[in-house]
């Protein structure tokens, strides 16, 4: 039998790295920003990386629901 744990841990670690690939895409436009420069290309990947993040946070909020287990 699996440990869950693990499986939250995964689940927990890409939810990680999709708020830091939110968080850089928020930078980069603000860099874009202070420099007077057009921010599409920027909107664009924060509205892609927050897809991500959605998408991964259901994912972590479905396999802790009860009865949300996996079959052996």
């Amino acid at each position: 039998m699996a440990d869950g744990s693990s499986v939250s841990g995964e689940r927990l670690s890409s939810l990680s790295k999709a708020l830091e690939s939110l968080k850089a895409a928020l930078q980069a436009k603000a860099t874009l920003l202070e420099e007077g420069k057009d921010t599409t290309s920027a909107d664009k990947e924060i509205d892609a990386q927050k897809e991500n993040l959605q998408n991964s946070l259901s994912s972590l909020v479905e396999s802790e629901m009860p009865g949300a287990v996996d079959e052996p």
